[in-house]
């Protein structure tokens, strides 16, 4: 039912005989003709959760992950009424992202790292593609109503060296984690950047409680699809209290942002000539601390 904006559920004892079960449709607002794919259903406490990637049609441009929130009955899944669609992450590259199944009471997902409206233009060779780290979803409740959230999976820690303090210059040779717990008393812009005077720039907004990430020419490399550049990819920070701590993981190609709970995600793909190693923070008071990440390859 991917056109059709649907899941179909079936069983089977053996998994070679299939019994159509029943099928779950919703029609969304704005999003008349989408294809929904790799859908995934997950149960976590007493809810149920149905995750589905969609493209075209995601938060911002083409490719996408939302989910739906509800109950299921071992046939037919019954979503909750709530304000669809729920995006599980506000970037522009997690997409078909999948569950494991032998992890116990823990949901972890790993996701693709791209969008279909670029995916066979990015600047990478031999490689073309990667993958998410690996995150963590669980639900909270936030402002009246269940919030899927994700964050980096724990075991992040064993490849992480010790937290320094984050000054201008990030004594990085590789991927890092930077943390930053900014006061939402006033306006702030976090900048990564380079030798190169290359740039990727996050606007966090205490008045409205977003965060926005500019993706446009300054970040690097973005000629290559006229759709890659993106000025304004915008989040919601879904957080209460007089300030926000994100988690902002860098690599080569890519930065992925979180709140420290997950009740934010984005995920957004950059190419830049070398990683940014500079940090400047502006508007309110701060603290930041870095620690560098070492490869998982042997």
């Amino acid at each position: 039912k991917g056109w059709k904006m649907g899941v179909e559920f079936y069983s089977s004892p053996d998994l070679k005989n299939w019994t159509h079960q029943s099928t779950f449709f919703m029609e969304l607002a704005g999003r008349p003709s989408i294809q929904w794919e790799c859908p995934d259903l997950i149960q976590i406490g007493n809810k149920w959760v149905l995750l589905v990637s969609v493209n075209p049609g995601g938060p911002i441009l083409g490719s996408g992950t939302m989910y739906f929130i509800g109950d299921f009955d071992g046939k037919t899944f019954t979503a909750d009424a709530l304000n669809y669609p729920l995006w599980l992450d506000y970037g522009m590259d997690n997409y078909a992202g999948v569950t494991w199944s032998n992890t116990g009471d823990r949901k972890i997902m790993i996701g693709w790292m791209n969008n279909w409206q670029y995916a066979g233009n990015v600047p990478c060779s031999p490689w073309r593609s990667a993958m998410t780290l690996p995150r963590e979803l669980k639900l909270i409740e936030y402002d009246g109503k269940s919030l899927l959230t994700n964050t980096v999976v724990s075991e992040i820690d064993k490849i992480a060296g010790s937290w320094q303090t984050a000054g201008t210059s990030l004594d990085v040779k590789d991927a890092y984690q930077l943390r930053i717990t900014l006061q939402l008393n006033q306006k702030s812009t976090i900048t990564l950047s380079n030798g190169s005077e290359e740039k990727y720039v996050l606007d966090v907004s205490a008045s409205d409680r977003t965060v926005t990430a500019h993706r446009t020419s300054a970040t690097g490399q973005t000629s290559f699809n006229g759709t890659f550049s993106v000025p304004s990819i915008q989040a919601p920070l879904n957080i209460t209290g007089n300030s926000v701590t994100l988690d902002i993981f860098v690599d080569q190609s890519s930065v992925e942002v979180f709140t420290e709970n997950g009740s934010m995600s984005m995920t957004n793909l950059v190419f830049p000539k070398s990683i940014y190693n500079s940090l400047t923070i502006s508007g309110a008071s701060y603290e930041a601390q870095v620690r560098q990440l070492k490869t998982i390859w042997k």
